[in-house]
């Protein structure tokens, strides 16, 4: 993985790419296989892999912190217990009976 102790090495992949699980789980994936590659490759661990390894687990943790707020942000538009879904529901059902009670009730008129 390493073209030379002092170059830079570039991460396969960046926590900006996670949009929602699928793109997470991509990111992790290619991040934990860039560090056991990195740790696996040669009989030890060169600075260069050392410090892409570093760079590799703080990207893991971006990442995860961005799927926290993708989530966050998508229950915070949502009923947030069982007890708001409900009422919800109820309210939607009760304007749908209250358009058929109307619908009803002009067709009853119209035959009158």
């Amino acid at each position: 993985m390493a073209p030379s102790q002092g170059e830079p090495l570039p991460l396969p992949a960046s926590a900006e790419e996670v949009k929602d699980i699928d793109s997470f789980y991509m990111v992790i994936s290619k991040l934990a296989s860039c560090i056991s590659t990195a740790v696996n490759e040669g009989k030890r661990v060169t600075a260069a892999n050392t410090r892409l390894i570093s760079q590799a687990a703080e990207e893991i943790r971006t990442a995860t912190r961005s799927l926290l707020s993708i989530k966050s942000v998508a229950s915070s538009s949502t009923p947030t217990s069982n007890s708001e879904l409900k009422d919800e529901i109820l309210a939607c059902v009760r304007e749908e009976i209250a358009s058929v009670k109307k619908l009803v009730s002009a067709n009853k008129s119209s035959y009158a």
